[in-house]
């Protein structure tokens, strides 16, 4: 995916530019094993903030359907207390930073994210699968893509990446947030 050709489409189509954010987060494993967190029922907790606003966020994946996670998400005023404070509840998956350049089109969130390793990735979050699809169709952009709800790990499956093996990268951020640095 282009993010140029993605946001020339977009802009067309009467989309508005909402911002470009660079995301800190951190993944903290409720139910279920690192090596399979996105696979049949299973729960994580994410810490995340773009510096100007953070949110803890509770993920149920109960399928890989387009609306296969149920998510529940809170504003929180402080990043590494936030972590802290979960990170003494359950154990610290990842550390990982990520760009987003964020788009609304008719109520609908549209970003193209990208993440270490993998090119750019389209995500549409609509109130319906219908609306999911329509917003893709008339976007578009090339044929053959899939759509569906397909988790970072998977992604970075796709493109023949080890994730669990990527994520010990940032450790040492990590040890250093808990530390209170």
């Amino acid at each position: 995916m282009n993010p140029k050709e993605v946001s020339a489409r977009l802009m067309e189509m009467g989309a508005e530019y909402v911002a470009t954010r660079n995301f800190r987060r951190v993944e903290l494993l409720i139910k279920g094993k690192v090596s399979n967190v996105y696979k049949g029922h299973k729960m994580w907790a994410r810490v995340r903030t773009d510096g100007k606003k953070t949110t803890v966020t509770l993920k149920e994946r109960k399928g890989s359907a387009v609306h296969g996670t149920d998510e529940w998400e809170i504003e929180v005023n402080d990043f590494k207390t936030a972590v802290q404070m979960f990170c003494k509840m359950y154990k610290p998956t990842i550390y990982e930073e990520n760009k987003r350049i964020e788009y609304n089109y008719g109520g609908t969130q549209i970003t193209a994210d990208k993440w270490p390793m993998l090119p750019w990735l389209l995500e549409i979050e609509g109130g319906s699968v219908k609306r999911v699809r329509e917003i893709y169709k008339k976007m578009a952009l090339r044929k053959g893509e899939e759509v569906g709800n397909m988790s970072i790990v998977e992604g970075y499956k796709k493109y023949g990446i080890d994730w669990v093996k990527l994520t010990r990268r940032n450790r040492k951020k990590l040890e250093r947030l808990l530390a209170g640095r």
